[in-house]
């Protein structure tokens, strides 16, 4: 028995394409059914479907298309199509796994599918078949439709649509060559190739006199006329030969003004080919090219273009450019195009870190200083309009600090390294947003506002540090690398509002118990400055990983193992005695802990202390207030019994302290308040806290209980001592009972 139609039993190549359609129809919903689930389609970051459903998706898309919108309308943007489209995307929603953000792609790609049904059934009428739809679509498309249909498509404005629509779509001969086609204009595929050479499309490429190719295209005929497609070209060698228009290997030096003026000529001569390619297919109506033999390699382009009109425009532009020489990279080019993105390499900094870099970037830096939107952000601050200083990625040596001009800001400085070569002075920075100017910008103090840092290593080579920053407002360091700096590897003066985030910083390069750690130095980031946040922070080399000398600062999310406090490392170093207002959240201090001189309002949570890492109280005038340290971790080695918080000198001004809600493996719990309950059969229990309060000698507060478990049950007790942490409680009478006992400093 002859197999059906429809059956999917029929072999692919002997399947009919009509029944194509029918066929991913069934598949799609009979797997749908199958596995009572949404069929999955992966994209692409472009938006695009991938992998092995992208193809069944896109003609999925298709069928739905073709069942659901009408054919009386070929503009896909008219209103009438919205239901449609509606219609369409709810089928796609109840049949695939995609989200709202894919609707654009879906009816996008319907959109294309209805012109193309569309262009087919015309293409059907053509063929003298009017009286029926094609046998695919008797299903979709009723009677009705169809003879409508078929006197649309006499009506002047659809014929006038459909011819538009023609000339906008590429030739099938370019579409044949552009898939066969690898990025050299070769093709491993005979047949393929003798098909291009049999419609003349022919692969070309533009030699230098060393055999470099320095551009390539292809040539096609077009009644006779061997014309250029689009080329894509680029400089490469010393000397290019070029030849056009009968000037015969004229030879320009690839440097120097003449190199630019070569450059010139090209993009004359690659633009004006493009017109004539565009004028001759507007003139011939896109011909069938003759057959030609196809040219496989050339230095120069053997037929004259038969075109006078663009000739002798082509020769006036060459003849003005010859006795105009251009320089299409000199330094001031950034500024003469207005542009906003300034790149150092067109200033002759070099990228592979082969030579000094440092005067050319400074020139990058003044030119984008240079340029304005009109407006202020700080009064006597210039708004640069989000200027961009990019560094593509290269690695530049500097012998010199990058400082920059004062006065200015909205600036992006990003992507690439900069490196300290000799002679970089050791008491500078890499970066620096510092002036000498004494008058300043303002009577505010600030000289820089919103300069970001942005994907940038800073590598001092041991010689000073990596970035200062000097009265300065709202400066964001973002995704940076800090590394072996001397100094400090950010330092802030004044100003406030230094953001830095998402970075690492380190004077060795290590992971953790380096051999070396005992030398480590520096300071990683250096805040004496107000109103700064640190946030998501790795300092994996530093002696002091952060030091804070002014007020509110906030630090969340860092990671300290700088040098371990047995080395005499320090993760955090809070300064400024008695004003210092900070917060400390969510940090891990390694093997190292953090320092509070004379500590007001400084708040410390959520803390991951390992290795013995705890807080230190250090008196310099013995005053502390408004201290929390809660609900932090701390975890060490059990035979050392290290204290979690320590005192190192006298304090004689005490207020508003609370250390508690901590938790302890190993290490000696530490608190402000006590809870002790002691058993006894006499007249007295004694509560010693001297081994968890945290300040000697001091309880302000304290309440107790006692739970008589013998007789008499009711007798008279009091407190008869509060001394060196210790509370005594006596009663009048012995009895058998159990005092609990509650304290606060």
């Amino acid at each position: 028995m002859a197999p059906k139609k429809n059956d999917d039993s029929i072999p692919k190549e002997t399947r009919k394409r009509g029944d194509r359609g029918r066929t991913i129809m069934k598949s799609v919903i009979q797997e749908r059914s199958r596995r009572n689930a949404l069929l999955e389609v992966e994209w692409n970051r472009k938006g695009q479907p991938i992998n092995h459903n992208a193809s069944r998706f896109t003609s999925y898309i298709g069928l739905v298309t073709r069942r659901e919108a009408s054919i009386l309308v070929p503009d896909w943007k008219d209103p009438y199509h919205d239901e449609a489209k509606e219609e369409i995307w709810q089928d796609i929603l109840n049949t695939w796994n995609v989200n709202e953000c894919h609707k654009s792609f879906v009816l996008s790609k319907a959109g294309t599918a209805l012109n193309r049904h569309i262009h087919n059934l015309s293409i059907h009428l053509q063929n003298g078949r009017v009286e029926q739809p094609p046998k695919k679509y008797v299903d979709i498309i009723s009677k009705e439709d169809w003879l409508e249909f078929v006197k649309h498509c006499n009506d002047p404005a659809f014929l006038l649509y459909e011819t538009q629509s023609e000339e906008l779509s590429l030739p099938r001969h370019r579409l044949f060559r552009t898939a066969r086609l690898d990025k050299n204009g070769r093709t491993n595929n005979p047949k393929a190739l003798q098909i291009i050479r049999d419609i003349g499309i022919n692969p070309c490429v533009l030699l230098d006199k060393h055999g470099c190719a320095v551009a390539k295209g292809y040539m096609y005929n077009l009644e006779g006329d061997m014309l250029h497609d689009s080329f894509d070209w680029a400089v490469a060698g010393d000397i290019l030969h070029f030849c056009v228009l009968g000037v015969e290997q004229s030879e320009f030096s690839a440097s120097g003004d003449m190199g630019d003026t070569f450059l010139t000529i090209c993009a004359l001569f690659f633009l004006l080919i493009r017109e004539v390619n565009q004028h001759s297919r507007r003139s011939l109506h896109l011909p069938v090219p003759r057959q030609t033999n196809a040219l496989q390699e050339t230095t120069c382009f053997k037929e004259h273009i038969q075109t006078s009109h663009f000739r002798k425009k082509l020769e006036e532009k060459v003849a003005t450019a010859l006795s105009k020489p251009l320089s299409l990279a000199s330094p001031s080019s950034g500024l003469e195009r207005n542009t906003r993105v300034f790149y150092p390499t067109a200033y002759g900094a070099d990228p592979t870190g082969a030579r000094d870099s440092s005067d050319a970037i400074l020139k990058a830096i003044g030119d984008a200083f240079k340029i304005g939107s009109g407006f202020e952000l700080l009064p006597g601050i210039k708004d640069l309009g989000g200027v961009v200083i990019d560094l593509q990625g290269g690695s530049y040596k500097i012998s010199k600090p990058i400082t920059f001009p004062s006065c200015g800001g909205n600036v992006v400085v990003k992507g690439g390294t900069l490196r300290a070569i000799d002679p970089f002075p050791g008491d500078r920075h890499l970066v620096e947003l510092a002036t000498t100017n004494q008058h300043g910008c303002n009577n505010k103090g600030i000289n820089y506002e919103d300069i970001t840092f942005q994907d940038i290593l800073f590598d001092s080579s041991y010689r000073g540090g990596g970035i200062s920053i000097i009265d300065s407002a709202r400066i964001r360091i973002n995704n940076c690398f800090f590394l072996h700096f001397t100094t400090q590897g950010i330092l802030v003066k004044r100003g406030h509002e230094t953001f830095i985030s998402n970075s690492f910083l380190g004077q060795h390069s290590t992971v953790g118990g380096d051999i070396g750690e005992r030398q480590f130095g520096g300071t990683a980031i250096d805040l004496s400055s107000n109103d700064n946040t640190i946030t998501d922070v790795a300092i994996f080399s530093a002696a002091i990983g952060v030091s804070l000398k002014g007020q509110a600062n906030m630090i969340t999310g860092v990671h300290c193992y700088n040098k371990a406090t047995g080395f005499g490392g320090i993760g955090i170093w809070v300064q400024l005695p008695g004003l210092s207002q900070t917060r400390i959240d969510n940090c891990y201090m390694d093997y190292n802990g953090i320092v509070l001189e004379d500590p007001v309002q400084v708040h410390i949570t959520n803390g991951f202390f390992l290795g013995d890492g705890n807080i230190i109280l250090k008196s310099i005038k013995g005053r502390i207030s408004g201290l929390t340290i809660v609900d932090n971790t701390f975890s060490g080695n059990p035979n050392a019994k290290v204290p979690i918080v320590a005192i190192n000198g006298k304090f004689s001004n005490i207020d508003q302290v609370v250390i508690d809600r901590n938790n302890v493996n190993g290490m000696s719990l530490k608190s402000t308040v006590g809870k002790l309950s002691v058993a006894g059969n006499g007249s007295k229990w004694v509560a010693d806290f001297s081994k968890t309060l945290v300040f000697p000698n001091r309880i302000n507060h304290f309440q107790y209980s006692i739970f008589s478990q013998g007789q008499p049950k009711f007798f008279a007790h009091s407190v008869t001592s509060v001394s060196n942490n210790i509370v005594v409680v006596e009663s009048e009478k012995p009895t058998k009972g159990v005092v609990s006992f509650f304290v606060e400093q």
